[in-house]
């Protein structure tokens, strides 16, 4: 097999109707209207769009990375991601007419030849769609797996009503989001769901910090700017949202960005006052208009992110274990520093929780 890879412009037109259609309408965190905005509010990173064409002349495989410096093991590393920052997927492969491990073996020497780097990392891997991908990763790539996180989405498809939604939940569960609504009403609480929140930035980032320093499930590297909260505030392509929660004397103790593209609705960044989050149940309040929002609005599915499954088990959403390969540009450095690199990346980048047994046969 013989692959051509290039560079190409995401402003390219051909190349953004391929992307959309395969990748952007997938999950709106990857259209290339948000993944625009993240390129303007990270202009440490390198980005590149790829694009992968066979002896035909058929587009075959698009990818997106992104490179930044990474300090870790007290050295400073040039670390190339499949992604960058975004939790979608950033790759499609044609698998009616290549194999995996042929295309992306042509990626990563076409990488390594025009992007200087010295580690390469590429995620997420659905445990539950994906193991073909991680034990070739593994076994013809020489990368290393490692578990990631949880992430959860609700199904919406066929939902006519909230009630509906409720309906197909236990009835523990259905009584416990009852109450959070009742007890928001008793509180005096108004909650919003709004396009129009661009003034109100400087009050929600503070929140998203507060949230950000506290989560647990993944711990940022490259926390999110303002900057980037204020672009989403203006970007109408994507009918940008935010759920806004407030008390009864007009403080904000919550916020949640929807972006939406298609039939998908994806839970974006997150913002809590702590000293109220328990009384008032802000998280489920937050998550709960988002699934309101996505039945008015006709969505087959709410991405919830990847806070706390637990919790999202309450909400009836579906989990997923997602992984992530790495590898160094020395295979050889790769195979001596894989259980240390393990070892950092779980307790500085992931969750320690372990991942459902069946990827436990993937892993070195």
């Amino acid at each position: 097999m013989s692959l051509t890879f290039s560079f190409v412009s995401p402003n390219d037109e051909k190349f953004t109707e391929i992307w959309e259609r395969r990748l952007g309408m997938l999950n709106p965190e990857c259209s290339m209207e948000h993944l625009q905005v993240l390129m303007t509010c990270e202009p440490h990173k390198e980005h590149y769009f790829v694009l992968g064409i066979n002896q035909r002349n058929d587009v075959v495989a698009i990818a997106y990375l992104a490179i930044q410096s990474v300090g870790a093991l007290g050295v400073h590393w040039r670390v190339l991601t499949l992604g960058g920052s975004i939790g979608a997927d950033a790759l499609w492969i044609d698998r009616e007419s290549e194999q995996y491990a042929e295309v992306m073996r042509e990626l990563l020497q076409f990488s390594k030849k025009h992007i200087k780097h010295s580690i390469i990392v590429l995620k997420p891997f659905d445990a539950s769609r994906d193991l073909d991908c991680l034990k070739s990763n593994e076994k013809d790539l020489s990368f290393i797996n490692i578990y990631g996180t949880t992430q959860a989405d609700v199904n919406l498809s066929e939902l006519e009503s909230y009630d509906a939604y409720l309906a197909k939940l236990e009835k523990k569960k259905r009584y416990y989001l009852k109450k959070v609504d009742k007890d928001a009403e008793l509180a005096g609480l108004t909650i919003e769901v709004t396009t129009d929140f661009a003034d109100v930035v400087p009050s929600l980032y503070p929140l998203f910090q507060s949230v950000s320093d506290r989560a647990k499930e993944v711990k940022d590297l490259d926390p999110l700017s303002i900057q980037y909260l204020e672009c989403l505030a203006q970007l109408k392509t994507l009918n940008t949202q935010a759920v806004i929660v407030r008390t009864k004397d007009d403080r904000i103790v919550g916020f949640l960005v929807l972006v939406e593209k298609g039939t998908v609705l994806v839970c974006g960044l997150c913002g809590m006052d702590h000293s109220v989050s328990k009384t008032y149940n802000t998280w489920y309040l937050l998550m709960l208009q988002a699934i309101k929002y996505g039945i008015r609005s006709k969505k087959s599915r709410v991405i919830l992110g990847t806070t706390n499954f637990s919790m999202k088990r309450k909400l009836g959403a579906k989990r997923y274990d997602l992984w992530v390969s790495l590898r160094f540009t020395s295979r050889v450095l790769t195979f001596a520093l894989a259980p240390v690199i393990r070892m950092w990346l779980r307790k500085n980048l992931f969750t320690q929780t372990g991942p459902q047994e069946e990827m436990a046969d993937a892993a070195v």
